[in-house]
């Protein structure tokens, strides 16, 4: 599957009207079950690394940095960055996510895995966890560990699953964002933006375990069933991927530290309002 081309295309619209925004840097971590069961997926990546790639870079993101993180036994990682010279996703993979036996696959233990090889201070990362089960629980950690340790991280999650979610309309969905947008099939290898995005159903608590968790850090679930599919519902799915990708990553803005001195919104609301009290208070004094 050939996606440079609506990559390009993706990545020429948003060079256009973020032009002045774009971040000079991205992270992206791919953790990835590697169960036999996930071939198929992680041939896709191959794929989809580059178009990725090129649509960043089309945006006017300067350096994009790539890692990689495998599951389903003992979890392992290593870096893979593009500028460095590694220039196939595979190549990377086949160090590290050789087909494990698949009895024991702990997302939640990749992530945290991932969050320590792939700390970088101050720099925004993305995490992309892709798996067709749900968690096989390995470590100790809640859902409230790792939401909370992603946040604090800064660190926005998508994740690609065996789950069904749907529109508004009940239309079977690509993916759900966590505005509540869903992301639709248009039949033509394209997609439309509907809005109602819910998760409906799901390999046992896949929906639980990762979508919510997913959303709950402003990222997005996608349903693999449709990549899987093939044909025009995998282009349709690699074509939305990409793009929401392509935006959350060019749009994202580091947080600040406050700056000392500066009233917040609500201060600056009540000040106003204070200021005009008194003004109109001295308009009926010298009435």
């Amino acid at each position: 599957m050939k996606l440079r081309a609506i990559a390009s295309a993706i990545g020429l619209t948003f060079l256009a009207a973020t032009a002045n925004a774009v971040p000079n840097t991205a992270n992206v971590v791919f953790i990835v079950d590697v169960s036999g069961s996930m071939a198929g997926e992680i041939a896709f990546l191959g794929d989809i690394i580059d178009d990725l790639d090129t649509g960043l870079a089309n945006a006017g993101v300067g350096t994009t940095t790539y890692g990689v993180v495998s599951f389903g036994g003992v979890s392992s990682g290593m870096p893979f960055d593009r500028s460095g010279g590694l220039t196939d996703l595979a190549t990377a993979q086949s160090a590290l996510a050789l087909p494990a036996s698949g009895g024991f696959e702990d997302g939640y233990e990749a992530i945290q895995f991932a969050r320590d090889v792939y700390a970088l201070d101050g720099e925004a990362i993305n995490f992309i966890l892709v798996t067709d089960e749900d968690r096989d629980i390995r470590a100790s950690d809640t859902f409230a560990d790792v939401r909370d340790d992603l946040i604090a991280d800064g660190i926005l999650l998508n994740a690609v699953l065996n789950a069904s979610l749907r529109d508004s309309d009940s239309n079977q969905a690509i993916g759900i964002d966590s505005d509540g947008a869903a992301y639709v099939a248009d039949g033509a290898g394209g997609f439309t933006t509907a809005g109602g995005g819910n998760a409906i159903g799901g390999f046992g608590t896949t929906i639980a375990d990762y979508v919510d968790l997913a959303l709950a850090t402003g990222g997005a679930a996608w349903d693999l069933n449709l990549l899987r599919a093939g044909g025009l519902l995998a282009q349709s799915f690699a074509e939305a991927f990409l793009d929401i990708k392509i935006q959350e990553i060019i749009n994202v803005e580091p947080p600040e530290p406050p700056t000392a001195g500066v009233p917040e919104p609500g201060t600056l609301a009540m000040l106003a309002l204070g200021l005009l009290g008194m003004r109109a208070a001295r308009r009926r004094r010298f009435a």
